[in-house]
C-alpha cells in the first residue's frame, strides 16, 4: 500500500514540476521585427487589420475556430465564402474598413481574445502603448504569401500545414515553368489585370507577379505605383492587351457592351475573364494565390494546359487547406468571380 501511495505521489509531484517549468509565454518575432510576447497556445485571435486576408491565412491553416470577430458590415456581401469557412464571419465588428482599419478599440476591450493580428505597424504599435497583444502581418515583396504562412505557422503552431501549404505552391510554379518557361517573350501573352469602373488598374504590383509567374507578359508599360493606378481609355487601348482580367463578373459584362471597349484584342477574341473570388479576390494578397496561378495560366494558354482542370484543382485546394468539400456549384461560383 504504502509503495503505491509513494508511487502517485511521485507521480503528482513531477506532474507538478512540468507544470511549473512550463514557459507562461514565448516570444514570437512579427514581420514588423517586433518581440511579441504570446500564450505558448493561442486559443481566441482578432482580425483587426486586413480582416478578410488574415481570415484567409488563418483558414488555410487550418484553425479558422481561433478567430472571434466578424467582418466589417460592408464586406459581408461579396465575401461570402468566409462565412462558410470562419465561425464567427457575423460576430462583433473591430475595427473600421480599409485601407487605415482603424481598430474599435472599446470592441476590443469587450471581446475576450489572446492577441491581435494587423497589417501594419503603426497600429501594432498603438495596440500595444494601449495594452493590447498586437501582432503584425505585413504583405511586401513578390514571396510575402508563403513568408505570411511561415510566420503564422509559427505564431498558431501549425508548422506542418505552412510547410504543406509553401510545398503546394512551389510544385504549382514549377508545373508552369516546366511548360511555359523556356517560351520566348514575344511569344508569350500580354495580359492586364484592370478594373473597368472606374477605370483603373488595382494591385499592380501582385497582378504584375501574378501575370508573370502565369507564363505571361505585363501589358501596362511606364512608370506605375505598386499599388493603384488611374488611367484613361486612351491608354488602356493602347497598350491592348491580348487577355484581359477583370474585378468582377460585371465588369467582363462591361467589357463585352461597353462600345467604348470594342476594339481591345481581349475583347475581340472574347478574352475577358473575372479574376475568381474566393475567401479573398484570387488578385490580392492571399494564399489562395496558389492555386489561382494554376487558372491564370489556363487562361493564358488554353491549349497548352487543356488537361489542367480549375474546377477539380480548386475543389482539391480547399478541401486540403480548407478542410472543406465545396460542391461544383460552389466552386464554379468562385471561379467565375462571384
Amino acid at each position: 500500500m504504502f509503495t503505491r501511495i509513494g508511487m502517485v505521489l511521485l507521480m503528482v509531484l513531477l506532474s507538478l514540476g512540468q507544470a511549473l517549468a512550463a514557459p507562461a509565454t514565448r516570444m514570437v518575432t512579427d514581420m514588423a521585427g517586433r518581440q511579441v510576447r504570446v500564450p505558448p497556445e493561442i486559443r481566441r485571435v482578432v482580425t483587426a487589420g486586413g480582416t478578410p486576408a488574415i481570415n484567409a491565412f488563418i483558414v488555410v491553416l487550418g484553425r479558422a475556430d481561433l478567430i472571434v470577430n466578424g467582418l466589417p458590415q460592408p464586406m459581408r456581401g461579396r465575401w461570402k465564402l468566409q462565412q462558410l469557412f470562419v465561425p464567427a464571419a457575423n460576430g462583433p465588428v473591430v475595427s473600421g474598413m480599409g485601407p487605415s482599419w482603424t481598430p474599435d478599440l472599446e470592441a476590443l476591450r469587450t471581446l475576450p481574445h489572446d492577441l491581435v493580428l494587423v497589417d501594419n505597424e503603426q497600429t501594432a504599435r498603438m495596440l500595444e502603448r494601449r495594452g493590447f497583444t498586437a501582432f503584425c502581418l505585413l504583405w511586401k515583396g513578390p514571396d510575402s504569401v508563403p513568408a505570411t504562412m511561415r510566420v503564422l505557422g509559427e505564431l498558431l503552431n501549425r508548422r506542418g500545414q505552412a510547410a504543406a501549404y509553401e510545398r503546394y505552391y512551389q510544385k504549382n510554379l514549377e508545373r508552369v515553368r516546366a511548360e511555359v518557361g523556356a517560351l520566348p517573350e514575344a511569344q508569350r501573352p500580354r495580359a492586364l489585370f484592370c478594373r473597368l469602373e472606374p477605370l483603373s488598374l488595382p494591385m499592380v504590383s501582385t497582378a504584375r507577379m501574378l501575370i508573370e509567374r502565369s507564363g505571361g507578359r505585363y501589358a501596362a508599360t511606364g512608370t506605375l505605383p505598386v499599388d493603384h493606378a488611374t488611367i484613361t481609355l486612351e491608354t488602356l487601348l493602347v497598350w491592348n492587351p491580348d487577355v484581359l482580367f477583370v474585378w468582377s463578373p460585371e465588369d467582363v459584362k462591361r467589357a463585352y457592351s461597353d462600345q467604348r471597349f470594342a476594339s481591345l484584342r481581349a475583347v475581340k477574341q472574347r478574352r475577358v475573364f473575372a479574376m475568381p473570388m474566393g475567401l479573398h479576390p484570387w488578385s490580392n494578397y492571399t494564399p489562395e494565390q496558389a492555386p489561382g496561378i494554376l487558372w491564370m495560366t489556363k487562361m493564358l494558354y488554353p491549349d497548352r494546359f487543356h488537361q489542367l482542370s480549375p474546377l477539380e484543382e480548386t475543389t482539391s485546394f480547399y478541401r486540403q487547406f480548407g478542410n472543406k468539400q465545396l460542391s461544383s456549384q460552389q466552386v464554379n461560383l468562385i471561379l467565375q468571380g462571384s
